[in-house]
């Protein structure tokens, strides 16, 4: 009888740890990446959802929206999120 491994999920990231990434990327100048990490963490997105993003639906002839929808791909639903101004929102 075969025994089905247990996923766990994963402790959150502290927000030394969260500062630690943000600073690393800012460093490199990888502003791809560092604004993916900041949506990721402002909108709890699966991975899979996260990468299917646009700018388009993030931005609106040049401001970047505050209050973010989006329907996630596995459970179908609408998921609101809000962009923070000083990380998100700028680096987008």
């Amino acid at each position: 009888m075969e025994q089905r491994a247990h996923h766990w999920p994963e402790a959150p990231l502290l927000p030394k740890q969260v500062w630690a990434i943000r600073a690393r990327l800012e460093l490199a100048c990888n502003f791809r990446d560092l604004t993916l990490f900041n949506v990721a963490i402002d909108s709890n997105l699966r991975d899979f959802d996260l990468v299917k993003l646009a700018v388009s639906d993030l931005v609106k002839d040049d401001p970047v929206w505050e209050r973010v929808s989006v329907i996630q791909s596995k459970p179908k639903r609408s998921v609101q999120f809000q962009l923070t101004q000083q990380n998100t929102r700028e680096t987008v």
